[in-house]
């Protein structure tokens, strides 16, 4: 309940406050920066040993975990929006959140399975880590991501213009020649 409390809150006042002071490209790679050591965190917080200490620690962890990620999905939806024209935002949506829902399905039953796999004994070769393998792996998988945003264009951040008529199309494509295309890990200027 306290992870929902802060989830709620989040959106309502941290959200608009964050958007109004800082770019979207900004609050996603923040998101992917700082989740991440909070998912590789999870594992070691029975390590702190007292209870009590362990129960302070777990909702403070999984609150974090969700004011990072609320701001982070906010700004990602809206990076979505802005990535096509209005005539073609609702297919892109529809696109978006069909993805979203097939994540939110398959990565919760993967990483079961993983982490049911690193525990038992047959398997643990398999698993150097044990039991926070999985865990590493999705921080190190928004480490990988965030590496990625940094060739999503800034021109992203604001959204996109219906087609423009033929002539300013051949001229906008004349001013294009300078600006960089991007590859998985590294920018390179054409």
């Amino acid at each position: 309940s306290i992870a929902g409390i802060t989830l709620f809150l989040t959106t309502l006042l941290v959200t608009p406050l964050l958007l109004k002071g800082l770019k979207l490209l900004t609050i996603f790679r923040w998101h992917l920066l700082l989740v991440s050591p909070i998912f590789m965190g999870f594992p070691y917080i029975h390590l702190l040993g007292s209870p009590r200490l362990i129960n302070i620690v777990v909702p403070i962890a999984v609150s974090l975990k969700n004011f990072i990620g609320c701001n982070g999905f906010t700004a990602c939806l809206l990076l979505n929006t802005h990535s096509v024209p209005m005539s073609h935002l609702g297919a892109m949506n529809g696109a978006a959140q069909s993805l979203a829902a097939l994540s939110r399905g398959l990565g919760p039953g993967i990483a079961g399975l993983l982490w049911s796999m690193s525990i038992d004994p047959a398997w643990k070769p398999w698993f150097p880590f044990g039991h926070a393998t999985v865990f590493l792996a999705i921080g190190v998988l928004c480490w990988l991501t965030w590496l990625g945003a940094w060739c999503i264009p800034s021109s992203i951040q604001h959204p996109v213009e219906e087609q423009p008529a033929p002539a300013e199309a051949a001229a906008r494509d004349e001013d294009d020649n300078d600006k960089a295309r991007c590859c998985f890990l590294a920018c390179v200027p054409r």
